[in-house]
C-alpha cells in the first residue's frame, strides 16, 4: 500500500516556497502591522537558501510598550493610519476633522491581514486588510453619536489599503506614485464571481442580481 505520508516532489516544492516566502518575510524585514525591517533585496531573499527556519537570536519576554527585534535588526514605521497614498490625498489631520473624502485616499484603520506582493529587487506591492476603526480617535468628537458623514468616514477607513512601496537604501517606503496603489472601502462597488455568484444570500434590494 501507498504510504500517502511521504514527501512527494510536489510537496517538497510547495514546503521550499513557503520557506523562501519566509525567508523573506525575514530578510526583507515585514514584521507586524505598519512596522517594517530593513533588509536585503526581495530576489535575492526569495533565492536565499534558509540554512535554518529561524536565523536569529531570540528575544527575551517582555511587557515592554514597544517593538523588540533581535540583535542587527531594526524595525521602522512603513506607513500609518492616514497616511497618503496618492499625492492629491490631503495629509493625515489628527484633529479628527477629516471627512470620507479625504479617508478615501489615505491608509485605512486598524489592520491585520496582510500580503506583500514582489514587483522587483526593490519594488514591491503591499495588500493591507483594514478591519475596524476606533471612533474615538477616527472622529473630532467622542463617537457616541454619529452623522451620516461619521459614518461615511468610518467605512472609508474600512476595507483594503493598496499600495506599492519602494526600497531606498536600507530602508522602504510608500511610492504615492505607484501606478497600482488604490483603496477598496466599503462603499467599492464588486462584482461577484464564481460559483456563489447569483446566491440569493448576496442579492440585496440595491442589487436583486
Amino acid at each position: 500500500m501507498k504510504d500517502h505520508l511521504t514527501k512527494s516532489p510536489e510537496l517538497e516544492s510547495l514546503i521550499a516556497n513557503v520557506l523562501s516566502r519566509r525567508t523573506f518575510l525575514q530578510s526583507a524585514g515585514l514584521v507586524g502591522a505598519g512596522t517594517f525591517l530593513a533588509g536585503m533585496p526581495i530576489k535575492q531573499a526569495f533565492s536565499a537558501a534558509p540554512s535554518t527556519l529561524f536565523d536569529f537570536q531570540s528575544i527575551p519576554a517582555s511587557t515592554s510598550d514597544t517593538v523588540i527585534v533581535p540583535k542587527n535588526y531594526r524595525a521602522e514605521v512603513l506607513i500609518s493610519w492616514g497616511d497618503p497614498l496618492f499625492p492629491n490625498a490631503p495629509p493625515f489631520d489628527p484633529s479628527g476633522k477629516g471627512n470620507a473624502a479625504s479617508q478615501a485616499l489615505q491608509f485605512g484603520d486598524n489592520n491585520d491581514g496582510m500580503s506583500c506582493f514582489p514587483l522587483s529587487a526593490d519594488r514591491a506591492l503591499m495588500v493591507v486588510n483594514n478591519e475596524y476603526t476606533n471612533q474615538k480617535y477616527l472622529f473630532d468628537h467622542d463617537g457616541s453619536s454619529l452623522t451620516a458623514d461619521d459614518v461615511a468616514k468610518s467605512q472609508a477607513a474600512h476595507g483594503i489599503s493598496i499600495f506599492e512601496i519602494i526600497r531606498k537604501d536600507s530602508a522602504w517606503a510608500l511610492d504615492q506614485n505607484g501606478k497600482l496603489n488604490r483603496r477598496i472601502t466599503a462603499n467599492t462597488l464588486m462584482h461577484m464571481t464564481g460559483p456563489a455568484a447569483g446566491h440569493r444570500l448576496l442579492k440585496t434590494q440595491a442589487d436583486p442580481t
